[in-house]
């Protein structure tokens, strides 16, 4: 319940049903449901409320409780299906499977060594195995019914598929040899195209390197040789051996050669120069961020039903870039303010420009790369 607490501080709300559930179904499972009134189980509850009831109390002294317990909760209800249509709920249902077997292939096609019998009953003997199953069913069914996904939310169920998958490795050899030569030749004919993707990728890259040219060329002619040995492997280790490696090489193909020109060719790339010009012309005056605020409302709703609404307000937001940039170069951070004086520089989006009850001297300008937005750089003068 410490760490539950921890969770709930840095993750938000999903931390305590990732903990309610959890010990719901597993002490079920066991048949030890009366664990849950154990004296221990409500000190570890009481440990949990003080120190969230801590912070939500220190918050309320500056900062709208309420307005922040309705963000969370509508955050949390995002990962759910409370707040989707019937038909989008079904249709996720039977693609989300598809979508982890995606994320975590090659490795994913070893789950399928669970079908046969002897395996599941290898599967069922393992404590560890099996608990990490209830965990994983337990709680990635919130996932598994809510449209509305994102990869990184299922990131925390990758170490316990991991398990399985490498349980379904080990005892591969105790399934049908059908599903080996299946397995194994999906997983080379992957290994050959490998090879040879690595060598075609430099020749469609914007910029030509001859460095880049030769790491490839040597890259694809070991992922070739790794493949081949893996082809005429008879051990399951050796071949699960150089499919790493080569996945590895794989990887590091694509950063020596693709992701630099994917960062040439990223537009938020300018926001590193647009910072540079925006201290340049700050002459060491302290930079803060003004202009209205907007309101935002939450509402709470249920299956698309609104039950409750929480109203806040907070500035209209900067593309993040620029604040990172401004710390990384300057080391503080980029702070809103209300009412601009004389003693500092001001960025304010140029369409609400007029409200700064000011005369302003515009010392540089740019546009956002999202909405045709322009922001001003200015300073009060009188």
């Amino acid at each position: 319940y410490l760490l539950c607490a921890v969770g709930v501080l840095t993750k938000g709300l999903p931390s305590i049903a990732f903990q309610g559930i959890t010990l719901l179904i597993y002490f079920a499972y066991q048949r030890k449901f009366i664990k849950l009134f154990y004296w221990q189980h409500f000190v570890g509850l009481l440990a949990l409320v003080s120190i969230v009831g801590a912070y939500l109390f220190y918050f309320s002294l500056s900062e709208n409780v309420f307005a922040f317990i309705g963000q969370q909760i509508k955050e949390a209800a995002q990962r759910t299906a409370a707040e989707k249509p019937l038909f989008k709920i079904i249709l996720h249902l039977f693609y989300f499977p598809i979508i982890i077997l995606t994320k975590t292939f090659p490795w994913s096609l070893f789950i399928f060594a669970l079908c046969f019998k002897k395996v599941r009953s290898l599967f069922i003997e393992n404590k560890l195995l099996v608990f990490s199953l209830i965990f994983v069913l337990s709680n990635i069914l919130i996932y598994w019914t809510s449209p509305d996904f994102r990869s990184r939310y299922v990131y925390m169920f990758f170490p316990f598929l991991v398990l399985f998958y490498g349980f379904g490795l080990i005892h591969l050899e105790s399934t049908a040899t059908w599903f080996i030569k299946t397995v194994k030749f999906i997983l080379t004919l992957g290994m050959f195209g490998a090879s040879l993707a690595v060598i075609v990728i430099p020749f469609f890259l914007p910029e030509k390197s001859f460095i880049v040219f030769s790491l490839c060329f040597i890259s694809a002619i070991v992922i070739f040789m790794l493949a081949r040995n893996a082809y005429r492997s008879q051990e399951i280790y050796r071949f699960a051996i150089s499919l790493s490696v080569i996945m590895l090489m794989g990887r590091f193909v694509f950063n020596i050669s693709v992701l630099p020109q994917m960062s040439l060719l990223d537009p938020e790339q300018k926001y590193e120069t647009v910072v540079s010009e925006i201290i340049k012309n700050s002459n060491g005056k302290t930079l803060y961020f003004t202009g209205p605020l907007k309101e935002n409302i939450r509402d709470l709703s249920f299956m698309g039903k609104e039950n409750n609404e929480v109203k806040y307000y907070i500035p209209f937001e900067l593309p993040y870039q620029v604040p990172y940039y401004y710390f990384l170069s300057t080391n503080k951070v980029l702070k809103y303010i209300a009412e601009p004086n004389q003693e500092d520089i001001f960025l304010v989006y140029d369409q609400f420009a007029y409200l700064v009850d000011c005369k302003k001297d515009i010392s540089f300008r740019f546009e956002i790369n999202h909405g045709n937005k322009e922001v001003l750089l200015f300073e009060c003068k009188e």
